[in-house]
């Protein structure tokens, strides 16, 4: 491996703010999966399979506790804590911030936790942890650790690879500590601006923005080891209702939901997110009953979420303490109708006595017979394999895991296991100095340094700033309470650390109760000395103005008196929420959205007022207020300006070959590469080809973009498929895993085999047969109603591996064995083959390579391509061998046509390209549609040519009667290759195959395809 690391680490898709991978590479902290384990480790119907029979036989209370998230207050496991767990025996656990006081606090109380499962928990699973880990204003583990900005910060930066190396470094650090399950991202669209609980915590009010980072963070998340949750299904984003407090109720129809609020969940689901947090909100569209939440609805949970959109993981409601729940349903009643309606876990957060309301709820339901006790079993199945998914399945384990880790920690520190390290926080601040938003025009009074840069006059002890905030706790229930005062102020100050005096921060109360007539006090004070001119400039914090109308009042006071001072003086409003306040404040000030007062923010923020960073960010949400277009979010699709690309590659025995597509179906670029196939040349090489092939096809893509296209074609692809033929076993994908994790790709990977290529890129094209054929291989499968498979596989699993690709190595050896003579190499097949072996080889050391080493499939392989390589320099014994395997082959793939598509013995009429997405035709011509669209056999590869011969010796002596009892399947160069069948897998994975848009990008890449080859 040494040499991966050093010729490939760098590959094409390196950044400025890569890195995060960096701690992955060393594999030294203790939170950290070791390269070559990916997460997740099962499938889901592999987890669920071996859950299922862990659980069917526990009882209807160790079930209850199985299906249960509970909370507490304590930041460790007291008595009393301990005693509501030995009686409820949950599977999952959530923590909040009162509970993670420190990165220590918290990894001590995880560890005593497992050690209380490994007592209490059937087959002595660990607990599946969790906690609100989303960024930005929702962040339980606090500082040390790093904490990046919120999602909409993140949708104002728009960079994908950004938000996936926030949720990388995110998820190590909750693993370290303990916790594996994070209820994040938040999928919500806002587009509403009276939201009072989604807000910051959304990306944006654009679906496909929503869904790209949202993507990016599942990704990041899931592969270091943490669960994502997207939340909060089906959309709680058009709300002005807060779930905590009420039940609020989304009465768009079903194409609206269809086009905004499911679109990110839906992308989400097929990008792999493994676990859904439903919204306690009433969707009429898809739950008639009037006031039925989709927490409690079965049309939403399993009709909609399961049936519909195919969701395989975990469904997990919000707390069931929520006001929209409690006091409208009871909480005897609303956990098991949860997990009746098709939930997997009920999640009570912080009262004793209502989780063990809950609790005896689901027990006393199914001895009613109102909860079927087949459903409580499933929702149990899931809730365990979630665990297996992510390898928790030794309770002592991972509490000997916290307890090294804090060993480590108290004689290293913290960053020394990966928590809080200095090069994370640069990386946040970095992010959010960028996503800050100059939302407003300037104003005079703010000396203009750029055409993108303004700042207030520098602060001095004679002319200091005022810093005016308000003592806002916090706007949603979501949140922490804030503590202290004057946050902006402290940051400004420590970017002055010379003379505090220059910064004079104050903190207005509001709805202070008692402290309203001192309040007002201050205030009347603070206006007098702006009139008077004793501050150099004013930097006033709001809130979420268009939400309180006392803060607004105060705004209005306080810019009148700087109107009022001889000269003005001059001012900003640093928005420390959604920008919608905007709309509301007097319009002469300028603005400076942060999306959130986080510490790295806010320290981002007192850089950019002081001229030291520049604020780049772009409004992920429209708002009022603005002249022109001025308010108006641009769309993701304007944003990433149509360059939004995927990357397929086809990791061949004989090459690597690669193209690189846009999503809307332009081919953009081609390249190529030495073998792929690791099994034949080795990790290293094989590993090098895959970077060598991205990079030409992007350097290509590069040379035929201009301007800021090309710089777009430099970010990271939405998705790379990799087709790698024979990799299907676990292990070879862990080593794959660990080849590519050192090539620095940020980008997100999906591995298959050719025949998966094959056959999804075949549905994706309406084919009802698909082909596919390399040089030793085919696969055939046909699909079923549902999309799924009837049968694929590799010549060996068809014959035996008789005729297949490996059949030819095998035939190369006894081909050798026959031709020794006793002196030496007869044939210079064999001498090849000897070369392979070692020099000096003589006859009783090559017997034992055929018996003992050769048969393995990798000796075989190489063997193969040996023999084809032979009969290329004209040895006629390795001719001889490939005439008949390229006979096999022609008669192979006549079999299979007659067998899996009803063929006209008429049909001769063969097309260079598929006739459609939906192309049904029931002829010879479906079966070349299908093979096109899953790359048979390009033109110039090493069998192309023993092919063609063998179908002419056949055709000339195929009579008229065989004609018709045997239709012929003619192999033409074909206009597909089989990376370009991995693009068409890439993008019907990322949905850009849908309906209409489908067709679209389906005519754009043929259309794009043949131009590139003409």
């Amino acid at each position: 491996m040494a040499g991966v690391q050093k010729g490939a680490q760098k590959g094409p898709l390196t950044d400025d703010l890569k890195g995060a991978g960096k701690g992955v590479q060393k594999g030294v902290h203790y939170g950290l999966r070791e390269l070559g384990e990916p997460y997740p480790r099962l499938s889901w119907p592999q987890a669920v399979e071996q859950a299922w029979a862990m659980v069917e036989g526990l009882s209807a209370a160790e079930l209850a506790g199985q299906v249960l998230a509970i909370g507490f207050v304590p930041a460790q496991v007291t008595p009393e804590v301990e005693a509501t767990l030995r009686q409820i025996r949950p599977g999952a656990i959530i923590l909040f911030s009162r509970n993670i006081p420190s990165p220590a606090a918290v990894t001590a109380l995880d560890r005593d936790l497992q050690q209380l499962a490994d007592e209490i928990s059937p087959h002595r699973l660990p607990f599946l942890i969790g906690t609100d880990q989303e960024g930005g204003t929702v962040a339980r583990l606090g500082p040390p650790a790093t904490v990046f900005p919120g999602n909409m910060a993140l949708g104002a930066l728009g960079d994908v690879r950004a938000v996936r190396q926030a949720a990388v470094i995110t998820a190590q650090q909750l693993r370290t500590v303990g916790i594996t399950w994070n209820y994040a991202p938040v999928l919500d669209v806002n587009n509403n601006p009276a939201n009072p609980v989604i807000g910051v915590r959304s990306y944006g009010e654009d679906p496909e923005l929503v869904a790209a980072l949202g993507i990016a963070a599942i990704r990041g998340y899931q592969m270091m080891g943490v669960m994502a949750t997207g939340k909060h299904f089906p959309g709680h984003g058009d709300t002005a209702v807060d779930s905590h407090l009420g039940l609020a109720s989304v009465p768009h129809s079903w194409e609206r939901l269809q086009a905004v609020e499911l679109v990110p969940f839906r992308r989400a689901i097929q990008a792999g997110l493994d676990c859904i947090m439903t919204a306690h909100v009433h969707f009429p569209a898809v739950e008639p009953e009037a006031g039925l939440p989709a927490t409690l609805s079965a049309r939403v949970l399993t009709g909609l979420l399961r049936q519909t959109m195919g969701f395989p993981g975990l469904i997990v409601p919000d707390s069931m303490e929520m006001k929209a729940i409690a006091d409208n349903f009871g909480l005897n009643q609303a956990g098991w109708r949860a997990i009746a309606a098709g939930a997997d876990v009920a999640m009570v957060s912080h009262r004793v006595e209502d989780q063990c309301n809950v609790y005896q709820g689901i027990i006393e339901a199914v001895q009613r017979g109102d909860l079927p006790r087949e459903r409580l079993v499933a929702a149990a199945a899931r809730s365990v394999a979630a665990r297996l998914r992510y390898g928790l399945t030794s309770a002592s384990q991972e509490a000997s895991r916290l307890t090294a880790v804090l060993s480590q920690a108290e004689q290293q520190g913290w960053e020394a296991v990966g928590v809080g390290r200095a090069q994370d926080r640069q990386k946040a601040l970095t992010m959010a100095a960028a996503a800050i938003t100059w939302v407003r025009p300037f104003s005079t009074g703010l000396q203009q340094v750029s055409s993108d840069r303004m700042v207030l006059p520098l602060p001095s002890p004679d002319r200091p700033w005022l810093v005016v905030e308000f003592g806002v706790r916090a706007t949603s229930f979501a949140e922490d309470p804030m503590e202290g005062e004057g946050p902006l102020a402290r940051a400004l100050r420590a970017e002055l650390p010379v003379d505090t005096r220059a910064v004079h921060g104050l903190t207005l109360l509001l709805g202070g109760g008692a402290g309203d007539a001192m309040t007002q006090a201050t205030l009347a004070t603070l206006l007098d000395a702006l009139r008077h001119g004793r501050y150099g400039a004013l930097c006033v914090a709001t809130h979420e103005a268009h939400r309180l109308a006392g803060q607004m009042e105060m705004v209005n006071q306080l810019y009148i008196a700087c109107r009022q001072a001889v000269p003005p003086v001059p001012a900003v409003v640093v928005g420390m929420r959604t920008p919608y306040e905007v709309a509301v404040l007097p319009e002469a000030w300028p603005y400076l959205c942060l999306y959130g007062p986080t510490e790295v923010t806010l320290a981002a923020a007192a850089q950019v007022l002081l001229g030291r960073a520049q604020a780049r960010g772009e409004l992920p949400v429209s708002v009022q207020g603005l002249p022109d277009e001025a308010g108006r979010a641009r769309s993701w699709r304007e944003r990433v300006q149509g360059v939004d690309w995927v990357a397929g590659l086809d990791a061949g025995g004989t090459s690597t070959k690669c193209w690189v597509a846009s999503v809307d179906g332009r081919l953009l670029g081609r390249g190529e590469a030495g073998p792929g196939n690791f099994q034949v040349v080795g990790l290293e090489a094989a590993t090098r080809a895959f970077d060598e092939a991205l990079r030409q096809a992007l350097q290509r893509a590069r040379e035929r973009a201009a301007g800021a296209n090309a710089e777009k074609l430099a970010a990271d692809p939405r998705w790379v498929c990799l087709g790698l033929a024979g990799a299907d076993r676990p292990e070879d994908r862990r080593l794959l895993a660990r080849g590519v994790a050192q090539l620095g790709w940020d980008a997100p990977i999906v591995w298959e085999n050719d025949a998966s290529i094959a056959l999804a890129a075949g549905r994706s094209v309406g084919a009802q047969a698909v082909l596919i054929a390399g040089t030793g291989s085919i696969a055939y499968g046909r699909a079923a109603a549902d999309g799924s498979p009837v049968r694929a596989g590799g010549w060996g699993y068809l014959l035996g591996d008789e005729g297949s690709g490996y059949d030819l190595g095998r035939r190369a050896l006894v081909a050798v064995l026959k031709a020794w003579d006793g002196r030496g190499p007869a044939t210079s097949l064999t001498q090849a083959i000897l070369a392979q072996a070692g020099e000096g080889v003589e006859p009783p050391g090559l017997i034992p390579l055929v018996y003992r080493g050769a048969w393995d499939r990798p000796h075989i392989a190489a063997l193969s391509h040996t023999v084809l390589a032979e009969a290329d320099r004209g040895d006629a014994v390795a001719q001889e061998i490939v005439r008949q395997a390229a006979r096999e082959l022609i008669e192979l793939v006549q079999a299979v046509a007659r067998r899996i598509v009803p063929v006209s013995p008429h049909a001769r009429d063969v097309p260079h390209a598929p006739a459609g997405p939906h192309a049904q035709a029931s002829s010879t011509a479906t079966v070349v549609r299908a093979v096109a669209a899953g790359g048979l056999l390009a033109s110039g590869s090493p069998m192309w040519k023993w092919l063609r011969q063998a179908e002419a010796e056949q055709a000339q002596g195929r009579s008229s009667s065989a004609e018709t009892a045997a239709p012929r399947v003619e192999l033409h160069p074909l206009p597909v290759e089989p990376a370009v069948g991995a693009v068409l897998l890439a993008l019907e994975r990322l949905g850009a195959l849908e309906g209409a848009n489908g067709e679209r990008v389906l005519a754009r890449l043929y259309g794009s395809y043949r131009e590139h080859v003409s």
